[in-house]
């Protein structure tokens, strides 16, 4: 699509100027498609802050957004963490295989959601491995946990930057469980938004590692880099983003050890990362410890990632300190 700019858009920004014509993309997605070059003016890629002058050409190549569907899905069951849950199918793990385990904390199995918390403003969920945070290109069937929430909290449909990611403002990966805060209301996602930015949410985990850690806390401040598919790290003076991790050995059989971990920074797959690099990669991470044999280690679940976000601190619109905690899976206990 090609627009010719004249005086009545003279000197607006160009994400600016794509929002008034594509409505019904976020500015988030727009900025995004400028910068991939999907956008143009005068055939010459620019930034989304580029302010247009009458007589600019802007061609546009965008292609219609997938609706995110909501469905009822017996895979994204959603539950009050109280409830007994009735036993679901196996939840596929997306790489092919099943996963099947016993039930975790407060009577949730795998592949239900299980409800933490609710305001009239927002709800923490304890997402449980296996599940995708929302869709996206890696993965385009509605049985995600924004389906799911949708499901049951149709407004958090109109919240958020992007109508695949209602009312997100940060994931867990796809294999990771744990504690998740979803915005109700956009001003909730504007509040917990500036708060992620500026790493004012505190966010705890707990992980089974290969071998025994030595020493058994510290702090690890590998800057982190982009390596193809995978992320690296490396070391200070070379190029990267700031990353810094802290942990604590919480127990340990010698073959492997629980770790207690807390990040300051939210770059992609920091702790396992980190962990990879300090030479204690997570346990049925596929993605950087493919080397592992899981038969070294006395696991309920071999088949999962045995990582799990245990707690999140963040400010509720009022400036209180709020703290929510998803239970440990038992699968974490040796």
């Amino acid at each position: 699509m090609q627009f010719i700019i004249t005086s009545e858009y003279s000197k607006m920004r160009l994400d600016l100027f794509l929002k008034e014509h594509f409505p019904e993309l976020s500015r988030t997605h727009l900025q995004k498609l400028v910068k991939d070059g999907q956008v143009t003016v005068n055939e010459e890629k620019v930034t989304p802050h580029y302010f247009l002058k009458e007589g600019d050409e802007v061609e546009a190549v965008i292609e219609p957004v997938q609706d995110l569907r909501v469905v009822e899905n017996p895979e994204v069951t959603i539950i009050k963490c109280d409830e007994e849950a009735p036993t679901p199918p196996n939840l596929p793990s997306g790489r092919g295989g099943k996963i099947v385990s016993p039930p975790l904390g407060g009577g949730v199995r795998r592949g239900q959601v299980c409800i933490i918390h609710e305001e009239p403003d927002f709800i923490v969920v304890n997402k449980p491995a296996g599940l995708v945070v929302h869709q996206g290109e890696g993965h385009k069937e509605p049985d995600t946990l924004a389906n799911g929430l949708l499901a049951r909290y149709p407004e958090i449909g109109k919240v958020g930057d992007d109508p695949v990611r209602p009312g997100i403002m940060h994931r867990l990966d796809a294999d990771v469980s744990g504690v998740m805060v979803i915005a109700r209301t956009q001003d909730m996602f504007d509040h917990l938004k500036k708060q992620f930015k500026t790493h004012e949410v505190e966010k705890e985990y707990v992980a089974v590692v290969e071998g025994k850690v030595s020493p058994p806390s510290g702090t690890i401040e590998f800057a982190i880099a982009r390596k193809g598919a995978r992320m690296v790290a490396r070391p200070k003076h070379e190029e990267g983003k700031k990353a810094v991790t802290e942990y604590e050995m919480l127990s340990s059989d010698g073959k492997s050890s629980v770790l207690r971990i807390k990040i300051h920074t939210g770059r992609t797959h920091q702790i396992r990362v980190h962990l990879k690099a300090k030479g204690w990669p997570i346990v049925g991470d596929r993605l950087y410890n493919v080397k592992f044999k899981m038969k070294n280690v006395k696991l309920v679940e071999p088949g999962r990632l045995m990582l799990h976000a245990s707690k999140l601190r963040f400010k509720d619109l009022k400036g209180v300190g709020r703290e929510f905690e998803a239970k440990i899976p038992i699968e974490f206990n040796f």
